[in-house]
């Protein structure tokens, strides 16, 4: 790919990009993600509880009823992979069509490494979405991340998006893990009969969903963060419960 972009803008547009690991969802049609948030409204582990739960008032051995637990949670998860597998699919054919524009590292990287753009034939190649990586050709590139094409001119002619624009300070983790929280909540996929860790990634998942550049600030967030603040809420609701 041609262009006239100093080193700090390539680093500037790389950090406003969206990790290759969400992107896909982060470029879904309006129509695709709607699909997405509706796949993610019914809470398969309420599901599973539910029918194993049901199996086993019917007198069903134990067995049975963890397989009927299990057919209820994969009529739930099942709509959800095969949503996720089309995303990709799609961003695989925007990133191959040059729509949008991947940038990453030439692997070691090291602190004096400069982005790069990833060339649009790579991703006929072998890459790992969640380890955000490409190889192909000898090339290795580590810690992509995607971008609208259109992005490159724009900063090659010194203008930044003010949409995009990276806001100052960061947003606090706390903040987006009580955002997600609530998120659970509303969608109905607390359950306060099954284990508290049960809802650990998907809490996660809300995370990164909302907010897109999370990750390059926490690529992970441990269990001890989450339970942190998703505890008292659980132990109300299932204080609330014993009532």
């Amino acid at each position: 790919m041609k262009h006239s972009l100093t080193n700090d803008q390539l680093l500037k547009l790389w950090e406003q990009s969206s990790p290759l690991n969400r992107c896909w969802l982060t470029f879904a049609p309006k129509e695709k993600r709607a699909a997405w948030d509706l796949a993610h409204t019914p809470s398969a582990i309420e599901a599973y509880t539910t029918a194993a739960k049901d199996a086993l008032a019917d007198k069903t051995e134990g067995l049975n009823a963890f397989v009927a637990g299990t057919n209820a949670a994969n009529q739930i998860l099942q709509p959800r992979m095969q949503i996720e597998s089309e995303l990709k699919e799609q961003l695989l054919s925007y990133l191959q069509g040059g729509q949008v524009t991947a940038l990453g590292f030439e692997q070691p990287r090291k602190l004096a490494s400069h982005v790069v753009p990833v060339p649009k034939q790579l991703w006929h190649g072998w890459f790992r979405w969640d380890k955000e990586t490409i190889e192909r050709d000898g090339l290795n590139l580590v810690a992509i991340r995607v971008c609208p094409t259109h992005w490159i001119d724009t900063l090659a002619n010194k203008a930044i998006p003010k949409t995009q624009a990276k806001p100052v300070g960061r947003p606090s983790l706390e903040a987006a893990i009580r955002s997600s929280i609530t998120t659970l909540q509303n969608r109905g996929q607390i359950n306060i009969d099954a284990s508290i860790a049960l809802h650990f990634d998907a809490i996660r998942a809300i995370c990164y969903e909302t907010d897109p550049h999370l990750y390059a600030r926490h690529p992970s967030i441990s269990d001890k963060t989450v339970r942190k603040y998703f505890s008292p809420i659980y132990k109300a609701l299932l204080e609330g419960k014993k009532l």
